[in-house]
């Protein structure tokens, strides 16, 4: 998998000159300071960032390739072509940009800001049952709920798995503009998935989505490996530090929070859950330059239950790159925390 993480451009992006990364199977790596990690996904080829428009020019360009609608299951790759299933369509990758990062006292500094703080070693009894690995990343968990002053985390309903709330001192109210996450449907206290979309909006394993926004069909690539290969970097590459990401819960805003918190909060939830599937189920555009990836995330509970939560990703066309903005999640069952 890529570590030399890249921000996913817009298909509006001018040309850019190629940079070369490599990708492939996961192999640890120390890199020094301002150098790029270097380890490879073998069965990943380069990406193809040119702009639209400049595609459509180059006529010598590789076609791209149908293959069945494909699944990660325990970090193997399903899948699930057959009757009845639309076709998948995997773009020759061709050039990508570096996403280099800096080992610091205070964590990785990537070059464009953004800082991931380092490990914080368990001292309280309660945050054993949450950081089975002795360490966490968020400084701001909180032990039990008090509605003044604490927040449900963004996955707070892993429940019994992840650390459940968050200090609402590093946190914001601030209203977005619009809401684009999609809508969770509930009743009473069982989920049935998201509000529906038109299956013709849906270019999830359409050609469609590839031929207009190529870059959306990467950023998609990356959440999967960020949720099911725990490759943080992958979500690196979708945010931006100067970007807030609205906080959804059950479709309701509740707040604001730096992208880095969220990406360290998404660290440490990572290392705790054991996902059984990550499911991305729908791909639609909300507005011109407004993407939502949403999909199902499938878990195993301290009692060894399978649960699911639902999940819902917002990503925008700021300054020529997909950038993650709006996040929700949503648990399968309301539920207590113990």
């Amino acid at each position: 998998m890529r570590t030399d993480r890249t921000p996913v451009r817009t298909a509006r992006d001018a040309p850019a000159p190629p940079v070369r990364v490599t990708t492939a199977g996961r192999i640890p790596v120390s890199p020094g300071a301002g150098q790029p990690s270097n380890r490879r996904r073998d069965n990943r080829q380069p990406v193809d960032r040119t702009p639209s428009d400049e595609r459509r020019r180059n006529e010598g360009r590789t076609p791209p390739t149908y293959a069945g609608r494909t699944t990660r299951t325990n970090n193997v790759l399903t899948d699930r072509s057959g009757p009845g299933v639309r076709p998948g369509v995997a773009v020759p990758r061709r050039v990508v940009a570096d996403r280099k990062f800096t080992r610091t006292p205070l964590g990785r500094r990537y070059d464009n800001g953004m800082l991931l703080r380092k490990g914080i070693k368990v001292h309280e009894t309660w945050q054993h049952a949450y950081f089975p690995r002795g360490s966490y990343h968020y400084p701001y968990y909180s032990p039990s709920y008090v509605s003044s002053s604490v927040f449900i985390s963004p996955f707070g309903y892993f429940f019994g798995v992840c650390a459940p709330f968050i200090s609402r001192s590093h946190c914001d109210v601030i209203q977005p503009s619009a809401a684009y996450i999609d809508v969770p449907l509930y009743d009473g206290d069982n989920c049935r998935g998201f509000e529906p979309v038109d299956p013709a909006d849906n270019f999830l394993d359409s050609e469609r989505l590839w031929q207009r926004e190529p870059g959306i069909g990467e950023a998609v690539d990356e959440l999967q490996e960020a949720f099911v290969e725990g490759n943080i970097d992958s979500l690196v590459a979708l945010t931006d530090p100067k970007v807030r990401i609205a906080v959804f819960l059950r479709g309701k805003y509740r707040y604001s929070i730096d992208s880095g918190d969220y990406i360290d909060m998404t660290r440490d939830a990572l290392r705790a859950a054991e996902t059984i599937t990550f499911d991305i189920t729908r791909v639609h555009e909300r507005t011109a330059g407004v993407y939502v990836v949403s999909g199902e995330q499938v878990y195993r509970d301290h009692d060894g239950n399978a649960r699911k939560v639902y999940a819902s990703f917002v990503l925008e066309a700021i300054n020529n790159m997909w950038t993650l903005i709006q996040v929700g999640t949503a648990p399968d069952r309301v539920q207590k925390w113990r």
